[in-house]
């Protein structure tokens, strides 16, 4: 009887390769697909921040108020200027 397991060995083996290297494929795939939807993610963020930031540059505001570096922000004062 073992003798017929020696003649199946190599086939065994070659079948146990196979469905390593489908397992292999798959967890690549799938990390593949992961890296994939973070690259999109930072894309379209970094997307998002260029369309404020040129939206602000053209209507010329301000990207900061220098008078209150630092200080809350009082919105219903007279002398208020336009910034983001």
């Amino acid at each position: 009887m073992s003798s017929q397991w020696n003649i199946h060995m190599p086939r065994l083996r070659l079948v146990a390769d196979v469905i390593n290297h489908y397992e292999d494929l798959t967890l690549h795939t799938e990390l593949a697909c992961q890296v994939n939807q973070c690259e999109q993610y930072w894309k379209s963020l970094l997307q998002r921040l260029v369309s404020v930031v040129k939206l602000i540059a053209k209507r010329g505001l301000s990207f900061r108020d220098d008078e209150n570096v630092g200080l809350p922000r009082k919105f219903f004062q007279k002398n208020v200027q336009n910034f983001i």
